[in-house]
């Protein structure tokens, strides 16, 4: 079935700088949710809070009806899968070792047969078993990517969150990763949660999209009902024109 999270009138600042105020959502199994909204809008900060690294302020985060504060760590961990935006710029070890990590919420005095036969399946499933043996520090950044949602995986969350999991890739890699994504959320019933600047990536690939603005969820629903020419002005100061393809609707920026 997969857990459902919900977050109740959430609010953060850093100091006195309030980010967001009484945010309200729910992420429900087998979905693909895009946080959108402007630099500064709080979006990241939203899913760091969502994945148990920053605390909110006031309000209360649930998974099903359990305060995510009262569930152990060990467990969480079991639980939430994250992919940050960016990870160490070098790493000494090989791919494989690298997904390794993932099981260590399940590992208690050494690997066992179950945890190599995950990693395994995880990379052929991603199509990376031939980079197994490669250091991660010799990998291109779309092969990087690919990997660290790859130990993501290897924890079998229900909840995965990734901060812009197609910044800096070339066109072929972010439709690449986005059809990992989907396929995730739709084969495994994960529930997918990606912060994402690109509009039309968002249009194309999210079951809901939470637009963030203003210090407020500004705008949520599927996607024709957020992505509009009224929202985007509202929220991002921009003028737009949308074009209907065969593939769905396309965003173009026009003027300020």
């Amino acid at each position: 079935m997969g857990l459902r999270m919900s977050c109740q009138q959430i609010d953060f600042a850093y100091e006195k700088r309030s980010i967001f105020r009484e945010i309200s959502l729910e992420i429900l199994p087998g979905q693909l949710y895009s946080i959108v909204g402007p630099n500064g809008a709080g979006k990241s900060t939203l899913l760091k809070c969502l994945s148990n690294i920053y605390h909110p302020k006031a309000g209360m985060i649930y998974l099903d009806d359990r305060l995510l504060t009262e569930i152990d760590q060990r467990n969480l961990a079991r639980i939430l899968g994250y992919v940050p935006q960016k990870e160490a710029a070098s790493f000494t070890i090989s791919v494989y070792e690298m997904i390794l990590l993932g099981r260590r919420p399940y590992i208690n005095w050494r690997v066992k047969r179950e945890d190599e036969e995950i990693v395994e399946s995880i990379l052929s499933r991603l199509g990376i078993t031939h980079l197994a043996e490669r250091q991660v520090d010799t990998l291109s950044g779309g092969e990087r990517q690919k990997v660290a949602i790859a130990r993501a995986l290897a924890q079998c969350p229900e909840i995965i969150f990734l901060d812009e999991p197609t910044a800096n890739l070339d066109m072929n890699h972010q439709l690449e990763v986005m059809e990992i994504l989907v396929e995730l959320a739709q084969a495994d019933k994960t529930a997918v949660v990606v912060v994402i600047h690109d509009l039309n990536l968002a249009n194309r690939y999210s079951d809901k999209i939470f637009l963030l603005g203003r210090e407020k969820v500004y705008a949520a629903g599927v996607p024709e009902d957020v992505l509009t020419k009224e929202n985007i002005r509202e929220v991002y100061g921009v003028d737009v024109d949308m074009i209907d393809t065969p593939h769905g609707r396309y965003i173009i920026p026009m003027k300020k």
